[in-house]
């Protein structure tokens, strides 16, 4: 770092640093929100919109622990209740899922691709979507 500067210096630099990054423009309740899943839970928005709603990312898929096999997960949970283990994961990956689309007071919007960027391998939409789409149009 160049120059010179003190703790109290710092500690200013720092507080204008953190100031500027809560600063809003609008009120809380207003603009755009782009934040994980999970955040929406218990929240309520005039709309959502939801992209990548593919299978294996919407509900995110829970991945193989390549220490410790399902097996010894489910023998430990005696003990240790709350290690998950990947039916688990799968499980609170589709409450997200559930709660951001039921975030959406007035509208939903899920969007899907049908191949990996680069014309990589076909995607499927999330059955979440193909549900939530049914409940418009069952055709």
């Amino acid at each position: 770092v160049a120059g010179v500067f003190d703790l109290s210096s710092f500690r200013n630099a720092i507080r204008a640093n953190l100031d500027l990054a809560r600063l809003r423009v609008r009120r809380l309740d207003e603009g755009v929100l782009v934040a994980p899943l999970r955040a929406a839970s218990g929240l309520r928005f005039k709309d959502v919109i939801i992209a990548g709603a593919v299978e294996d990312a919407f509900p995110a898929r829970a991945p193989i622990d390549p220490l410790l096999p399902d097996a010894d997960v489910r023998r430990l949970q005696v003990r240790f209740p709350a290690l998950e283990d990947r039916l688990s994961r799968r499980r609170a990956s589709l409450r997200e899922a559930e709660a951001a689309m039921s975030a959406a007071r007035d509208r939903l919007t899920l969007s899907a691709f049908q191949f990996e960027a680069g014309g990589g391998r076909p995607r499927h939409a999330s059955h979440l979507l193909v549900a939530a789409a049914r409940r418009q149009d069952p055709a």
